[in-house]
């Protein structure tokens, strides 16, 4: 099934060499979970980064659906 990544802010970085602006799309398993995008992708675990599915607070392991969007970025803690 296709998804969409979107890597915010210092996490673009992790997206492949080549990609314009800050979206990729992709195909996975349709059994995949959130935590094994992470892992695709090599980046940080939860909670070092927070992963949004269609704007909302992801669960673990939350099944993903065709033509989610899936975002990532680091949890900052301010003061």
């Amino acid at each position: 099934m296709k998804i969409y990544i979107k890597l915010l802010a210092n996490y673009r970085n992790y997206l492949p060499e080549g990609t314009n602006g800050d979206q990729i799309s992709i195909v996975v398993p349709e059994d995949i979970c959130p935590e094994e995008i992470l892992d695709m992708f090599s980046l940080p675990p939860i909670p070092e980064s927070v992963v949004l599915i269609n704007g909302r607070t992801m669960v673990p392991g939350e099944p993903i659906n065709e033509g989610d969007v899936i975002c990532a970025f680091s949890a900052m803690a301010g003061g």
